[in-house]
């Protein structure tokens, strides 16, 4: 299938917005929990268009606590129809620490299982981010997160001209993210 990310940068599109999306041939959303009020907005235009794969995704700011991030997003999406969350692992650290970055993922990852014990969590980064900020860490695959991989395959292979291997333990990925930006009409 296909699918789209949006952020609180896109607003709340409407109903006609989302089924043109589905007429479209796209099946998924997934929807940035920057600002709740705009994704509680969004999903709830996303299911009434007739979307039915929803997912959300934290961005986790590595200043603050990753777990109270995830605790307050999902207390603030409390009841809305979505399946998956993914964590959005990919801002930069200067100098990068692997070891705070992994226990902070990992407790992210506890707290939405915690939380959501049926449901699926993964990660969200790219190889390029991922390998040398967790030094190639594979104990997220082994718990069964989910790799939701922001590899950009246009670009890589206008780049390099190459396929570039998984990383983390993980075989293959989820979701693999084939472009960075793409533009629709207005919502």
């Amino acid at each position: 299938g296909k699918g789209l990310d949006i952020s609180n940068w896109q607003g709340i599109p409407t109903v006609e917005w989302f089924q043109d999306r589905l007429a479209e041939g796209y099946d998924l959303f997934i929807f940035g929990t920057q600002q709740p009020e705009i994704t509680r907005g969004q999903i709830e235009n996303a299911w009434t268009a007739g979307f039915r794969k929803i997912h959300i995704y934290i961005w986790l700011d590595w200043r603050y606590d990753c777990t109270a991030q995830v605790d307050s997003d999902l207390s603030r999406l409390n009841g809305l129809p979505f399946t998956h969350v993914w964590l959005d692992s990919e801002q930069e650290l200067m100098p990068a620490d692997p070891d705070y970055v992994i226990s902070e993922i990992q407790r992210a990852i506890d707290e939405a299982w915690f939380r959501l014990p049926f449901y699926q969590v993964g990660i969200y980064t790219r190889g390029s981010w991922y390998i040398p900020n967790t030094n190639n860490y594979d104990g997220f695959s082994k718990q069964g997160a989910l790799l939701w991989d922001a590899i950009y395959w246009d670009q890589l292979e206008f780049l390099y001209g190459v396929v570039v291997p998984k990383f983390g333990g993980w075989e293959h990925a989820a979701i693999e993210q084939t472009a960075s930006d793409a533009q629709f009409p207005e919502r």
